[in-house]
């Protein structure tokens, strides 16, 4: 089990930087994903959410408090997470303080995971 925290300033960024940033995301969901046999997938019940799910799941949140903190359990490669992120950066509501706490058992799947983190963490 990994558990990865970061806070992340309430800087507003552009929709083009955030699309890159979301389509880099998905090319490491891809990747990962094509790494690992069905059967692995299974067992540990992998879904590996794709955008627009992950973009449609981000948009039901809401928040309306300076700091959040969101836990993302059975993170994956933290496509959800990453979502989320873009999406609460370009609310003009937009809390001064993030934390995120992601819980990931596949070993297999921290290294993307940790990239994702990083790449929110940047934005």
């Amino acid at each position: 089990m990994a558990i990865t925290q970061f806070v992340s300033s309430s800087d507003k960024k552009e929709n083009s930087k955030l699309d890159a940033f979301l389509g880099d995301i998905d090319l490491n969901r891809l990747n990962a994903q094509s790494l690992l046999q069905k059967d692995h997938q299974a067992e540990y019940g992998q879904f590996f959410t794709p955008p627009l799910v992950s973009g449609l799941m981000a948009s039901m949140f809401a928040f309306y408090k300076n700091k959040i903190h969101v836990v993302d359990p059975g993170a994956g490669v933290g496509s959800l997470s990453a979502a989320f992120i873009a999406r609460v950066i370009t609310d003009p509501r937009c809390p001064k303080e993030i934390s995120l706490t992601a819980y990931e058992c596949d070993k297999d799947l921290l290294k993307y995971l940790n990239n994702t983190l990083l790449r929110c963490k940047s934005l």
